[in-house]
């Protein structure tokens, strides 16, 4: 009988080390995940498609809003959403028609707030005329908790850095959550994150005590925030707010990668 016996191993830590830097821009996104739990699959079904940095469950909901009410020369509102049991509201992206000018996206000249179980926009300038709208609200609910999470869902938000992907030159695409409650127009905060090249994409939701405001500015509020290689400040503007907390999530590549 021949010796099959082999005196090397047939796995090496070199072999693992070269693996693990060949899988290593894909982890925490899996390369094929289903429609049920793919956050750029969209459904005007409630369904999870995420874990928020809390551990529990992230939601999504796409809603086509055809038929909005005005309120006033700068406010429209939508009617009946239903957005019982909703605690926070993670990203309100969207587009939006007004003025037969094409389509826009949800920012700059339009704000969205989500608050008494409704969307309401928010216009800068008066005569605008809102002719439909798709929104797509992510969030969380009061009756979850963090064992109820479905895991290996591609929408995983935290407060320390991950990879989510892979940008368009190859490199990984990192992601973070920083969660604060201070706001200035002119005093940045350092973000704490090493070593980026590229900031290719920002998210900020305002939780007030009068519900949750996108990025943008309409009526007497503005709301923006920017980001650069080493920190970032986020300015809000309304008397009314007497509490606000910042989630903002930065997606970036490094110099090291």
């Amino acid at each position: 009988m021949a010796d099959i016996t082999y005196n090397d191993p047939l796995v090496t830590e070199s072999k693992l080390t070269e693996f693990y830097n060949d899988i290593k821009p894909f982890l925490g996104c899996p390369a094929y995940v289903t429609q049920e739990g793919d956050a750029d699959y969209y459904s005007t079904e409630e369904k999870v498609v995420g874990r928020w940095i809390d551990g529990r469950p992230i939601y999504q909901r796409v809603y086509n809003l055809n038929s909005l009410t005005r309120i006033s020369n700068t406010s429209w509102t939508s009617v009946g959403i239903a957005l019982d049991n909703k605690q926070t509201i993670l990203r309100a992206l969207g587009t939006n028609t007004y003025n037969g000018s094409g389509i826009q996206t949800i920012s700059g000249e339009l704000l969205t707030c989500v608050k008494n179980n409704e969307i309401v926009f928010l216009a800068s300038r008066d005569g605008e005329v809102l002719e439909c709208a798709y929104i797509v609200l992510q969030f969380t609910k009061s009756t979850d908790s963090a064992v109820t999470t479905i895991e290996q869902k591609p929408t995983h938000y935290s407060t320390d850095e991950q990879v989510v992907g892979t940008w368009i030159d190859g490199k990984p695409l990192y992601q973070k959550t920083i969660v604060t409650t201070t706001f200035s127009w002119s005093t940045a905060t350092p973000h704490g994150i090493e070593n980026i090249e590229e900031v290719v994409g920002i998210d900020c939701t305002i939780w007030t005590n009068l519900g949750a405001y996108s990025l943008g500015k309409g009526g007497n509020i503005d709301i923006m925030a920017n980001v650069d290689t080493t920190q970032y400040f986020i300015g809000c503007t309304y008397n009314s707010f007497t509490s606000k907390k910042a989630y903002l999530t930065i997606r970036y590549t490094k110099t090291t990668d």
